[in-house]
């Protein structure tokens, strides 16, 4: 980076497998950056600082939690001074059954943390922007909801990335005229916390017939996002990680 000032950047669920690989990608890259986690161990988060360095800055939260999710940022401004991009990369324990067979507490809780989660943070953060006429909001989507996607028992975690999807493309309407960008970031399969729970075959099987004929890894999301942190892609543009196809949201 050129500019003198650090650019400062915002991550949810910086302790996750993509988050933690995004804040290494970024710190490396010249950008200060803030990670919101909620359950980390605290021996995690201490190696982790260690690891990032002076410009970092972590502070626990549920993003689930409006004022907690305000407070949060907050205090990120507080440190920092401002946010220039913010980056939603949290999400809940994903309920692998069928949408029919779920309680309506299974059901909402698959949005609350990546969907309701992000529209917390966005909005916590949205007002400075607006004021400064910049900023960039990012999204993880996910390839289940593209071109009729999704593996088995996976459908309420990809109704609820249709909804993120959706909140994205709204407010690139909203907010692309007064200089604020949003962008969605679209992995495949990863092979991170949040899928730990599934059996060792199904990631075989998954390479195996793969086009790629390689699971992709949270690093490759994390150069997606330093591209468009960057502003080498077009705001109100989904970033496809496996193809690198840039389409509009």
């Amino acid at each position: 980076m050129t500019d003198e000032r650090r650019k400062v950047v915002l991550i949810s669920g910086g302790m996750g497998g993509v988050g933690s690989a995004t804040a290494d990608l970024l710190v490396q890259n010249g950008y200060s950056v803030a990670l919101l986690y909620r359950n980390s161990a605290a021996r995690i988060v201490a190696e982790k600082k260690l690891q990032m360095g002076e410009h970092s800055f972590f502070v626990q939260c549920d993003v689930t939690r409006f004022d907690e999710t305000r407070l949060a940022v907050k205090k990120v401004c507080e440190h920092f001074g401002e946010i220039d991009i913010c980056i939603h990369a949290a999400v809940g324990r994903i309920i692998r059954k069928p949408i029919s067979d779920m309680s309506e507490s299974e059901f909402r809780g698959e949005f609350e943390a990546g969907f309701f989660g992000a529209f917390n943070l966005f909005s916590s953060v949205v007002p400075e922007m607006k004021k400064r006429r910049s900023g960039m909001l990012i999204g993880i989507t996910s390839s289940s909801i593209e071109k009729g996607g999704g593996a088995a028992r996976m459908g309420a975690y990809s109704t609820a990335k249709y909804a993120l999807k959706g909140l994205l493309r709204k407010l690139s309407r909203e907010l692309s005229a007064g200089g604020v960008g949003v962008y969605a970031i679209v992995p495949t399969l990863l092979k991170t916390p949040l899928t730990a729970d599934l059996p060792e075959k199904y990631f075989e099987f998954a390479e195996a017939h793969a086009s790629r004929k390689k699971l992709m890894t949270p690093l490759e999301v994390a150069n997606a996002i330093l591209k468009v942190c960057r502003g080498d892609v077009e705001s109100g543009s989904s970033v496809s990680v496996a193809t690198g196809e840039i389409t509009a949201l």
